[in-house]
C-alpha cells in the first residue's frame, strides 16, 4: 500500500516557522523613520539658516568669503581689512562669512554675518541672533526685512569662489532692493567676473589718466545720467547742444583739480559746437558792450570762427592751459605745451570700458572703509570678458 507524504507548512516545522515578511517590514519602518528624521532635520536647518537678517539699507559692499578665500588675497589687501574681520578669517571654518560695509550719515560702518558656532569674540556690541546665524554690526539694527544667510551661502556655492556685491553708484539702491541696483562678482584665476552682459570697448584708455570711461551712444540712461553729473564736464545746458560723449579720460592733481581732460564725441564737431565746447572750459573771447548808462564794459563770450579762421587746432590761454581740438576729440592740459600721451595696454584680450589708476583704486577702497595704500595696488580695468563684465589688474 502506497503512502502519500504531504509537505506543507502544517506538517513541516521549518516551513511552519519561516515568517520572513515581518523581518522586512521592520527594516522598512526603520529606513522610513531615519529618512523622515533626516528630512525633518534638513528642513529645520534650512529654516534656521533662512531667517531674514537686519541688514542695513545703506549697505554699499559685501563679500562672501571663507578663510581659505582670504588667504589667497594679496597681503596688502588683507592688512587693509577691518581688524575684527581678520578675527573671523583667522578661524578654521569651512562655512563662509559675510562681510559688509554700510553708510549712516557721513560715516562708514561694517557688519559680519556668521554661523553661531564659528563666531569669535568681537568688538561689535550690537549682535542679533536669528536661527543658527549671528549678525554683528557697529550700530543697532532691528529691521528683519533683509537677506538671509542662506541666500548668501547659495550665491557663494554657485560661483565656487570669493563672491562680492557692490553698488555701481553709492547713491543708488539698497542691498534689500531691486537686484539691478547691485552687481554680483566673483574672483577666479586672478580676474573678477560677473554675469552682466557687456560688449567689447573699441579703444584703449590713456595711461596718464586716473579715470577713463567709455560710453556707447546707445548706452544705458542709468549710467549716462550719473556720468553727466561729473563736475569736470560741460554744464548740462551746454552738453545738450553737443554730440554725445562716448569717451572721457581724466587725470587729477593732488588737490583734486584735473590736470588732464580728454573728451571724445560720437561724431565730428562743427565750428558752432567747437565754440560751445571751448566756452565751457573758459576759453572765451572779450566782447565790448555798452551799458544802459552809456559807459562801456567787456564780457566773456563763446568764441566764434570768423571768415578764414577755425576754432580747431592747438591753443593756450593766459593761465598756462593748453587745449587741442580736432574733429571729435578735445584734449585739455594744465600746461602750456602738449604732452606725449600714451595708451594703456589691456590686461585682457579686449579693450577696457573703464580704467582706474592706482591712486583712484586706493581712493575708492578708502571710500568703502578699506585702508588700501596706492603703493600696494595696481591700476584696475573694467573689461568685457567673453561678453560679460569683468575686472582685472595691470
Amino acid at each position: 500500500m502506497d503512502r502519500n507524504i504531504v509537505m506543507n507548512a502544517g506538517s513541516n516545522i521549518i516551513l511552519a516557522e519561516g515568517h520572513s515578511r515581518g523581518f522586512w517590514r521592520s527594516w522598512k519602518a526603520i529606513v522610513i523613520g531615519v529618512a523622515s528624521g533626516v528630512v525633518i532635520l534638513l528642513a529645520l536647518s534650512v529654516w534656521l539658516l533662512s531667517r531674514p537678517l537686519p541688514i542695513p539699507e545703506g549697505t554699499l559692499f559685501y563679500a562672501v568669503a571663507t578663510p581659505e578665500d582670504a588667504a589667497a588675497l594679496p597681503e596688502a589687501v588683507r592688512n587693509a581689512l577691518p581688524e575684527d574681520w581678520n578675527a573671523y578669517l583667522a578661524r578654521r571654518a569651512r562655512w563662509p562669512f559675510v562681510f559688509g560695509i554700510y553708510r549712516e550719515g557721513e560715516s562708514l560702518f561694517s557688519f559680519v554675518i556668521s554661523p553661531r558656532w564659528h563666531a569669535p569674540k568681537t568688538e561689535k556690541i550690537h549682535q542679533t541672533t536669528r536661527g543658527l546665524i549671528l549678525f554683528a554690526a557697529d550700530t543697532d539694527h532691528s529691521d528683519d526685512r533683509g537677506r538671509s544667510y542662506l541666500s548668501f551661502l547659495t550665491e557663494r556655492l554657485r560661483t565656487g569662489s570669493l563672491t562680492l556685491g557692490v553698488r555701481p553708484f553709492e547713491a543708488l539702491g539698497y542691498v534689500n532692493g531691486e537686484p539691478r541696483d547691485w552687481i554680483s562678482l566673483h574672483v577666479r584665476d586672478g580676474m573678477i567676473r560677473s554675469d552682466v552682459a557687456l560688449s567689447a570697448a573699441p579703444a584703449e584708455p590713456l595711461a596718464e589718466a586716473d579715470l577713463s570711461l567709455h560710453l556707447p551712444p546707445e548706452g544705458s540712461d542709468y549710467l549716462t545720467r550719473h556720468f553727466e553729473t561729473l563736475p569736470y564736464l560741460p554744464a548740462s545746458d551746454r552738453l545738450a547742444r553737443l554730440p554725445a560723449i562716448i569717451r572721457t579720460d581724466l587725470a587729477f592733481k593732488e588737490t583734486g583739480v584735473p590736470s588732464l581732460t580728454r573728451l571724445q564725441f560720437e561724431r565730428a564737431l562743427n565750428e558752432t559746437e567747437a565754440g560751445i565746447l571751448l566756452g565751457s572750459y573758459d576759453f572765451t573771447i572779450r566782447r565790448r558792450i555798452v551799458l544802459p548808462d552809456g559807459t562801456t564794459s567787456f564780457e566773456r563770450v563763446e568764441p566764434v570762427a570768423t571768415s578764414g579762421t577755425t576754432l580747431f587746432g592747438p591753443r593756450s590761454d593766459e593761465t598756462g592751459r593748453h587745449v587741442d581740438l580736432s574733429d571729435n576729440t578735445f584734449t585739455l592740459l594744465h600746461t602750456t605745451t602738449a604732452a606725449d600721451l600714451r595708451y594703456a595696454k589691456s590686461c585682457s584680450e579686449a579693450a577696457p570700458w573703464m580704467r582706474f589708476s592706482a591712486d583712484t583704486v586706493s581712493t575708492i577702497a578708502q571710500r568703502f572703509g578699506l585702508a588700501l595704500d596706492a603703493a600696494n595696488v595696481r591700476p584696475m580695468q573694467i573689461i568685457s570678458q567673453n561678453g560679460k563684465l569683468g575686472a582685472c589688474f595691470e
